[in-house]
């Protein structure tokens, strides 16, 4: 009753805002991406223009009006809470500087979560970076997945613009959905925004590669030029937990993905891997949450994908994560060359013994397994973690 009553009161505030100080929203939604997408936008835009963007997993009912106000939770502290609404009043009742652009993740873990967010919150453009099938558990089909993502395209006006990744079907399903214009981006030189019409750096790992094109869409659309986009992005940090690239103890290098893991965001981590150079390329991989009724299927797609690109060693979870292995010894690789541990401390005292000069390996799991604790057993220098 708590939550019910704070997402009513804040809503209100924060329409009220946006009623008074009209800024330009990017909304940004997808199973896989978005935060990185949210961030390369805000990176472009902050070059030019007064910004706010949603920090952290600021993309609920709650996160997205605190966003708008421009407040931290305050939790379970009440007191808290009436300071934050009293600050939301004063931008109300009294004119004060206010963002030109605001950058809004929107998440959904269940049917509706979008539609009431852009009930209230009107997006100028909204970008979909995938639909997948994170969350199904929820959802129960990617059907309904996808239409819960479409309420950022058929929030958009007669002006607005949806950007949608050329290379995902269930975003391109949506482009009939949007009254505006609409934008593609991805590897598909179909793309209106492409690898081959945008020079992004050839070191950037490919999902990093597509938030960046995504930039770029945005900013040409607020008047930024591609090579000033470009420009803005050289010296671009990911978030943590989001293929970051970490030495490792015995001369090792780790790729830290661990902030979370779906089907889709796993395959393209291989992907990364296999194209990473090293001397032997390992795998350590977790469970992949709420999927529901095709977590099996999902965990045997990223096995067989492991097998098809070559990596070296699999390490697996038990439980949901050691299908990752059967289905990628059922696909060739050698049983020798897989393993399966229990936890994340075990997983760390294993790599600790077995990492050796050259080796790169890839660290990914739902945030539910604890991962990062396996991140901090094995870096080189601890304060990479701090």
């Amino acid at each position: 009753m708590f939550r019910k009553i704070l997402a009513f009161k804040l809503r209100l505030i924060a329409k009220l805002i946006l009623k008074k100080y009209k800024p330009k929203i990017v909304a940004i939604t997808g199973s896989v991406g978005k935060s990185s997408t949210k961030e390369a936008i805000f990176t472009v835009l902050a070059g030019q223009y007064r910004v706010r963007k949603s920090e952290g997993n600021y993309n609920t009912d709650i996160g997205v009006p605190l966003t708008i106000i421009g407040a931290r939770s305050a939790g379970r502290n009440i007191f808290g809470w009436i300071i934050i609404f009293l600050k939301g009043l004063a931008l109300v009742f009294f004119k004060k500087s206010y963002p030109e652009i605001l950058v809004l993740e929107m998440g959904a873990d269940r049917v509706g979560d979008l539609a009431y967010l852009t009930s209230f919150v009107k997006p100028d453009i909204s970008v979909v970076t995938s639909v997948g099938i994170s969350h199904l558990e929820f959802f129960g089909s990617k059907e309904a997945i996808r239409r819960e993502k479409g309420a950022l395209v058929r929030a958009l006006g007669k002006d607005g613009a949806a950007i949608l990744n050329k290379d995902d079907e269930g975003a391109m399903s949506l482009q009939d959905e949007c009254r505006g214009k609409v934008i593609t981006y991805g590897q598909s030189a179909e793309a209106d925004f492409n690898l081959t019409n945008i020079d992004i750096d050839k070191s950037a790992p490919l999902p990093l590669a597509y938030s960046f094109l995504a930039a770029v869409a945005v900013g040409e659309r607020f008047g930024i030029a591609r090579e000033e986009a470009l420009k803005t992005l050289r010296d671009f940090q990911n978030l943590p937990g989001r293929l970051q690239i970490i030495p490792g103890i015995n001369g090792s290098t780790i790729i830290d993905d661990t902030y979370n893991s779906a089907p889709a965001s796993a395959v393209a981590a291989l992907r990364y891997l296999q194209n990473h150079a090293g001397q032997r390329k390992i795998a350590v991989l977790g469970k992949m949450a709420e999927l529901g009724q095709e977590s099996e299927a999902g965990h045997r797609q990223v096995g067989s994908e492991a097998a098809k690109l070559g990596i070296d060693f699999l390490f697996v979870k038990s439980h949901e994560a050691a299908l990752i292995r059967d289905e990628a010894i059922a696909r060739g690789l050698l049983p020798e060359s897989t393993l399966v541990f229990t936890d994340a401390r075990e997983a760390a005292e294993k790599l600790k013994a077995f990492l050796q000069p050259g080796d790169v390996v890839l660290v990914k799991a739902s945030q539910s397994d604890y991962f990062e604790d396996v991140i901090k057993e094995i870096l080189a220098d601890p304060r990479h973690m701090s």
